[in-house]
């Protein structure tokens, strides 16, 4: 994987969290999560120089921590217990700005990209088939909303 890429989404990972109230405690190489524990999927294409995939995975609990800590900084309460279109929402908008800010990074060094609209997948036990990613690395984000992995893939 491409240092720089990863670099680029760490840093936009950090920046847009830093913005939004949630703490990372650390963020660590990883190999892809067990997938008894994913039950949501974040989702955006990666087009231009580099073509490929952010994905976020988590549990719902801690996806639930997060789309709340996004509301919370943006004066949104919200109290149900249920996962709605709201926090879907808001967690397509956290994806979607997380990729924008590396998009800019990776502009910054003279590489050319664009980002597709945020896809959601939410249940049980998703698995992800990556064969026509070559390149593909994966991240162990810790904090205090839960833990969160990231997955960077490249096409060739």
């Amino acid at each position: 994987m491409n240092q720089k890429l990863l670099k680029c989404f760490t840093d936009a990972l950090n920046e847009v969290f830093s913005e939004t109230g949630i703490r990372i405690d650390s963020i660590k190489d990883s190999g892809m999560p067990d997938n008894n524990s994913i039950q949501l999927v974040t989702s955006i294409g990666i087009t231009g120089n580099i073509k490929g995939s952010f994905l976020m995975m988590t549990d719902l609990k801690t996806a639930h921590n997060i789309a709340d800590t996004m509301m919370l900084s943006m004066n949104i309460p919200y109290t149900s217990d249920q996962f709605g279109p709201l926090r879907e929402a808001a967690l397509a908008e956290i994806t979607n700005q997380i990729s924008g800010h590396a998009v800019t990074h990776l502009y910054e060094e003279n590489i050319s990209c664009d980002i597709t609209p945020p896809t959601i997948l939410i249940g049980d036990h998703i698995k992800l088939m990556t064969s026509n990613l070559n390149s593909l690395t994966s991240r162990t984000v810790t904090g205090d909303v839960g833990i969160i992995y990231i997955i960077i893939g490249v096409k060739n």
